[in-house]
């Protein structure tokens, strides 16, 4: 028994030391990353240096946040602020609602609020049923 401890003993340190040795570099794959060092002829300049484009300073200065600010004016309905009826008969009104393609203008563009939004586009549609606004570009009046 005690031959076949030092046996297995013997056939597990030769395992450890296999274990331990150094592994063979793996082979680098198609894109190799160098050091800047490894080619010291790059045009690039360093960090710190600015190169021809001269200094921040020279170039103008940035507005905190990298953007220039872009405040849009604030759209007015402007059924609430002339108190004017949205009619089906007032074609000139409601033309100015829609596009060359007869397609009506939402409200996010136009600038009216929900409800007189919802009025526009029944009265648009009323319109169109009565044929005083045509339903394509196609049709002239």
């Amino acid at each position: 028994m005690s031959e076949e401890i030092k046996e297995t003993k013997a056939a597990s340190e030769t395992i450890t030391e296999t274990v331990h040795e150094p592994i063979a570099e793996a082979p680098r794959g198609r894109y190799v990353r160098r050091n800047r060092d490894d080619n010291d002829s790059s045009p690039r300049p360093e960090r710190g240096e600015r190169g021809e484009r001269g200094e921040r300073g020279e170039r103008g200065e940035r507005e905190p946040g990298g953007y220039k600010s872009k405040t849009a004016k604030k759209k007015i309905c402007r059924f609430c602020a002339e108190n004017i009826p949205v009619d089906y008969r007032n074609t000139r009104m409601l033309k100015s609602f829609i596009t060359e393609r007869a397609k009506i203008v939402p409200g996010r563009i136009s600038g009216t609020c929900a409800t007189h939004q919802r009025e526009l586009t029944t009265a648009i549609k009323r319109a169109r049923q009565l044929a005083l606004i045509s339903y394509t570009s196609g049709h002239k009046f």
